[in-house]
């Protein structure tokens, strides 16, 4: 479903008996888009309409959104929207930060994967290539377990495809031995430097249950290690980037099409509304 934006007047209040009604009263509505069972609203700073639609992204369109079988999960980050969005760019971290085993919990991970014996089960390695687009940008993502377990023999590989679409919306198909399961991620400004973050899950119904509660707490307990870092870290405009941090700055040139001249920073929210 898609609403136009238009300006509606209020020319008449009931209790204003004898008065006009001031002409800045007025309510704006928005462009929107109700898609994956969310509603999306576009938002430009000069007023501008609608330059690309999410439902036109063909890997959108692939996602059943209406399985009964769907997980919902929210997280609350302390950084810019630009950060979540960036760290499919940041190829050189995926080794470094979800090499460790995924039963390795927690903030002491990287401890636990070094000394406790759950954590020397197994260990991951990926190959990525994140690659822009117009409004999208693109990741191919293949994970390699490595355990003495057996049993894992089935799902020591797997791949996902990642599409950033715009600037807070990412849509990821992960293929397993199982099935596909779609997975869904949103992210919306709370204020400033506070994202909060939604996650849903779209499995195909031929997926096990257990073989999905077991992929949706992996990639749950994987984004939480993201947010140990995105918490605590510090954006820098122009950091030290070495060769293999060269898609991190391909990423930032991507991403400043989603800015305009008129853009609002934090300072000019801060200063000049309440809206935070």
């Amino acid at each position: 479903m898609r609403l136009r934006s238009i300006v509606i007047r209020v020319k008449k209040l009931p209790d204003a008996v004898g008065f006009g009604v001031p002409d800045f009263v007025k309510i704006k509505t928005w462009h929107t888009d109700e898609i994956l069972g969310q509603v999306f609203v576009w938002y430009h700073a000069e007023s501008e309409p609608p330059s690309w639609r999410i439902g036109d992204v063909p890997e959108v369109a692939n996602i059943d959104s209406s399985s009964t079988r769907r997980c919902r999960i929210e997280n609350h980050i302390s950084c810019h929207i630009q950060e979540l969005a960036e760290n499919a760019a940041d190829v050189a971290h995926f080794d470094f930060l979800h090499g460790p085993s995924l039963l390795a919990t927690g903030e002491r991970f990287f401890e636990q994967a070094e000394t406790a014996l759950r954590g020397g089960m197994m260990r991951h390695f990926w190959h990525t290539n994140w690659a822009p687009r117009d409004h999208t940008a693109q990741v191919e993502v293949v994970c390699k377990t490595s355990s003495p377990l057996r049993w894992l023999s089935r799902i020591n590989k797997y791949s996902f495809t990642i599409i950033q679409v715009g600037p807070a919306l990412v849509v990821t198909t992960m293929r397993t031995a199982f099935g596909n399961i779609g997975y869904v991620l949103s992210l919306t400004p709370m204020k400033p430097f506070h994202v909060r973050a939604v996650h849903r899950y779209f499995p195909e119904s031929r997926v096990p249950r257990l073989v999905f509660w077991i992929i949706m707490w992996a990639s749950r307990g994987m984004f939480e290690r993201d947010i140990f870092v995105w918490n605590y870290k510090a954006y820098m405009k122009n950091p030290a980037l070495v060769k293999e941090d060269k898609t991190i700055m391909a990423f930032r040139k991507w991403f400043a099409q989603f800015y305009s001249a008129n853009s609002p920073t934090w300072k000019d929210v801060r200063d000049k509304t309440l809206q935070w």
